[in-house]
This record gives structure tokens, sequence and C-alpha cells, in this order.
């Protein structure tokens, strides 16, 4: 009785290690098989992932590369036109302004705008390479043609910067009898830079009782300024 119940025993512990086992490989099966698949859905996904970020990683910069050669940066600033007058040339549109010298006995009409420097009942007035000058003295000589070449030409030439002499002559003007002497010029050093460059000069000779007055005009050699120059020296007038 005790065996066969040993061996009933024996049997139960046997069919509980089989039903163990194959509990257990079962188990390992379906987790294999779950593990594979979530490799997979993983590996796939990844691959899924890689490729997307490797298209967006490979597209986007020859994108943007393209439209930065496309459209590049554009500059807020604008061509410049082209300069109305050259240098050296008072505009044709150059307003003008009447100057008194209280001192001098004088009057001219002067561009306006231009700078001015006043020494006693001589003036000066500047733009750039461009001016107009007058000056105050007394000769008791004879105001003739021959005379303002020995004496008022020669000092010009003695005192000015490699004056080359083009023509002297008469002219009735409205402020009345000139002398008008045309010469060219080197221009004063630039207080700057130290550049010098050619000027072309009209000088007029007007006198009054003994009292001789000159204007002066200039500008760059080659200017063209034939009107804005019989304007001016056109306006000169004794008080």
């Amino acid at each position: 009785m005790k065996m066969k119940m040993g061996i009933t025993a024996l049997a139960l512990i046997l069919i509980f290690l089989l039903a163990g086992c194959g509990s257990k490989q079962l188990s390992t099966t379906s987790s294999t098989d779950n593990s594979t698949h979530t490799n997979q859905v993983s590996t796939t996904n990844s691959n899924q992932s890689s490729t997307t970020s490797s298209s967006d990683n490979g597209g986007s910069p020859k994108s943007e590369k393209a439209t930065n050669q496309e459209n590049p940066v554009k500059s807020n600033e604008k061509p410049l036109p082209p300069e109305k007058n050259p240098v050296g040339d008072i505009p044709d549109s150059q307003a003008f302004v009447n100057y008194t010298s209280n001192q001098g006995g004088y009057s001219i009409a002067v561009p306006e705008g231009w700078s001015r420097t006043e020494n006693g009942a001589d003036a000066r007035f500047v733009d750039k390479f461009d001016g107009v000058k007058t000056t105050i003295g007394t000769d008791a000589r004879p105001f003739t043609l021959d005379n303002i070449k020995n004496n008022q030409v020669k000092d010009l030439i003695a005192n000015g910067r490699a004056i080359k002499i083009v023509e002297i002559k008469e002219v009735t003007l409205p402020g009345g009898k000139s002398v008008v002497v045309k010469y060219n010029s080197n221009s004063d050093p630039n207080p700057v830079t130290n550049k010098q460059i050619r000027l072309e000069n009209e000088t007029f000779y007007f006198n009054k009782n003994g009292k001789i007055g000159s204007l002066t005009v200039w500008a760059p050699l080659g200017s063209d300024n034939v009107d804005q120059w019989k304007k001016i020296s056109e306006s000169w007038r004794w008080k």
C-alpha cells in the first residue's frame, strides 16, 4: 500500500515537473517572439527615423544654400546719381546775393552760401576749388593799361604761384572802365593733404579818385564759368 502511494506521489511530481517545463518553454518562446517583434519594430522605426533625419539633414542645408545663392542679402543703399556739374563749375542754378563793404566803398554780387572771410576792406568768398576775392588799395598813377602791366601785374607774378599770363586788356563794364588780367596759377597747398591744383584766374582792376580796387575770380583750370564770372564782374559798383 505504501509502495503504491509512493509510486503515485512520484508520478504526480513527474507530471508537475513536466508541466512546469512546458510552461517555461512556452513563456520563453512567447518572450522571444515578443522581443523579436519589438526589436523588429524598433529597428524599423529607427531606420525610418534615421531616414527621415537623414533626409532632413541632407535636404535642408542644400535648400538653404540654394536660397542664399539665389537671394543674396539686399542692401538698402541706393545707387548715387551722376554729378550734375563737373568739379569747379558753378551751377547754372546758383543763387547770388549782394555783398557791400562800407569800409571799402564797393559792392558786388557773390554766390550765396560760399564761406566768407573779411580783412578790413578786403573780402574772400570760397567754395571748394572756386573763389572770389576783392582788395582795395591806393594808386596815384594814371589808371592805364601800361601802368597796370608795369605795377599790379608785376606784383602778381612776383607774389603768385607759377603765374602764366594769358591775356591783359581794357574792358568797359557797368561799374566803369576796367583792366582785366587773365592768367593760370597753382593753388595754395591744401592745409590737410598739401595737394595743389592748377587754376585759371581773372582779375579785374577798377579805379576811383586814386583808389584802386581788384576783383579776382578763380576755379580749376578747364572749368566752365563764363556766365557766372561775367555776372560777378559786371556787378562791381563803387559806393
